[in-house]
C-alpha cells in the first residue's frame, strides 16, 4: 500500500485543483523501499488538455539527478 503524508497530499491536491480541468503532471518523490511519498514535484503539461499529458523529458532528468 502507497503511504503518503500528510504535506505531501496536501500539495499534491493543491496541484491537482490548480490545473483543472487540464491533467496535472508531476513526480513522486520517496522511498519506493517502504512505499511511502514524502514530497511532490509539479511540472508542467507541456500539452495543456484535460485527457491527455506530456511532460519535457529535461524536467524529469533534473529531477532523477536531484
Amino acid at each position: 500500500m502507497l503511504q503518503i503524508n500528510k504535506e505531501a497530499f496536501f500539495k499534491l491536491t493543491s496541484i491537482s485543483e490548480a490545473q483543472y480541468p487540464n491533467e496535472a503532471c508531476g513526480v513522486l518523490l520517496g522511498n519506493s523501499d517502504l512505499n511511502q511519498v514524502n514530497d511532490v514535484c509539479n511540472l508542467p503539461n507541456l500539452l495543456g488538455e484535460t485527457d491527455s499529458f506530456r511532460i519535457d523529458s529535461l524536467d524529469y532528468l533534473m529531477i532523477e539527478k536531484w
